[in-house]
């Protein structure tokens, strides 16, 4: 008996393990992780009855109470109730049962973790199945300006300079600080990635693989005149960098409980055509991309008066053959100047670098690096001045640095110009950066300043 009680235990456990492995084989060949749904089961509720009265009684008397009050017996003696007799003595039909408490089950649920959703499989059995990743959607801003345009600019720019050697040496472009959330500045914005489910709803965890790249030729710089690939801009997930010093994207990025990845995008100083691609790391969801223009709005190419003025440029050597943009405001101050350059017997005045076609980092050498300081936002220009003599030059700079002291004076170029500045350069590269609508690229006001008027540095005191 006892040997064959343990042979059927055997046989019990070995069915079960088999029924185990053969589950596991199966969510193996489907390639998909499965688990059996969990019973989350509730206890009935505490005040739930089944009573008329809400309180276990049913408003009616007992049985035995009513058969003891209706014969003179003592009430609810243990005893079946006496007959009951009509007035003729014939048996009356017994009271009818009180409705009785239903003995409520408790209520089992069947559930799934976040993730997983219930299925049913061709055993008819239910289980938890992993929710495979069906679509993957972006949103990007259209727009952007370059870094630097219309705030302050925080960041210590990578430049080139010469060594006490006279040898040149490039400054490292440091990353820029942490963006603030509440308030982002006009060159960035949201990069929201969101993948959805197979049930069509946004599904947490998914791993996201983020690829940035810029147009070529794109922003007015040809590929042609520059050799290396421009700078990317920056992502942040909330507060933390996950690009590197290039901009290339250096880990995935994980969905939120709402299925979604909220990147900032941070532009640098180049205008320009980016693309954001974004793909899933561990599923095939397919992939979605996205374009993000980097650029100073609405600047148009100044076409000086012939008559008047001309463009000048470098000639072959220019890495960029379109130099000319300014916005509208910019050059309508610039042909008020130059008439009065002309009036002040300039000749014709040579007009120089204004703005690339989009704006942003104006490299002369086509090296990505700043060079050309306060041209990123086409409202400034460069007028030649060396070959002009020097009480002409002095003359229109005193005329538009000068406030009149005449009130009849309307004339004045100070009050015709009121907000345009120049900064006179001097020396082997000398010309007139004018300021044409009184500011640079950041917002921040610009003054008049001649560099004669520098102070010269103290020489060394000798011993």
């Amino acid at each position: 008996m006892g040997h064959h009680m343990k042979t059927l235990l055997c046989a019990l456990i070995w069915a079960i393990a088999a029924q185990a492995v053969q589950v596991q084989a199966q969510a193996q060949d489907r390639g998909e992780r499965y688990a059996l749904t969990p019973d989350r089961c509730h206890p009935p509720r505490s005040d739930t009855t089944s009573s008329n009265n809400g309180d276990g009684r049913s408003g009616l008397a007992p049985a035995r109470a009513a058969g003891g009050a209706d014969n003179g017996g003592p009430p609810d003696n243990g005893f079946p109730p006496p007959a009951r007799l009509d007035a003729h003595g014939q048996q009356l039909a017994s009271p009818p049962e009180p409705p009785r408490p239903r003995a409520e089950q408790g209520q089992c649920v069947k559930s799934c973790e976040a993730g997983y959703a219930m299925v049913m499989d061709d055993r008819q059995q239910q289980w938890c199945q992993r929710i495979k990743p069906k679509a993957i959607r972006m949103s990007v801003p259209s727009e952007l300006k370059p870094e630097g345009i219309d705030a302050s600019f925080t960041r210590t720019r990578q430049q080139k300079k010469k060594d006490k050697n006279g040898e040149q040496k490039i400054t490292p472009r440091l990353s820029p600080p942490a963006p603030n959330p509440s308030k982002l500045l006009p060159w960035q914005g949201y990069v929201v990635v969101t993948v959805v489910g197979a049930d069509d709803k946004p599904l947490a965890g998914q791993s996201i693989k983020i690829t940035h790249t810029v147009e070529e030729d794109s922003g007015g710089h040809t590929k042609a005149k520059h050799g290396k690939r421009p700078p990317l801009a920056d992502l942040f997930v909330g507060k933390q960098r996950i690009t590197d010093e290039r901009g290339e994207v250096v880990a995935p990025a994980t969905t939120d409980g709402a299925g979604q990845v909220k990147l900032i995008f941070s532009a640098s100083e180049l205008a320009g055509v980016h693309r954001i691609k974004a793909e899933c790391v561990r599923d095939a969801c397919g992939e979605q991309t996205a374009t993000i223009n980097v650029k100073v709005l609405d600047l148009e190419r100044y076409v000086p008066d012939s008559a008047i003025a001309r463009e000048d440029g470098a000639g072959a050597a220019e890495k960029h053959a379109q130099r000319h943009y300014l916005s509208k405001a910019a050059a309508q101050n610039l042909e008020k100047l130059i008439e009065a350059m002309s009036e002040a017997k300039w000749g014709i005045v040579r007009v120089n670098d204004a703005g690339l076609p989009w704006g942003g980092l104006f490299d002369i050498d086509g090296d990505w690096l700043p060079s050309h300081f306060d041209h990123s936002a086409g409202t400034a220009v460069d007028l030649h001045s060396k070959t002009i003599a020097v009480d002409t030059k002095a003359g229109v700079y005193r005329g538009l640095c000068s406030t009149s002291k005449d009130p009849e004076d309307s004339e004045a170029l100070s009050k015709r110009l009121p907000n345009t500045k120049i900064l006179w350069h001097r020396g082997k590269a000398e010309h007139f950066h004018v300021y044409l609508i009184g500011a640079d690229p950041t917002g921040r006001p610009a003054n008049c300043r001649d560099e004669a008027d520098k102070p010269k540095p103290a020489k060394p005191k000798k011993g």
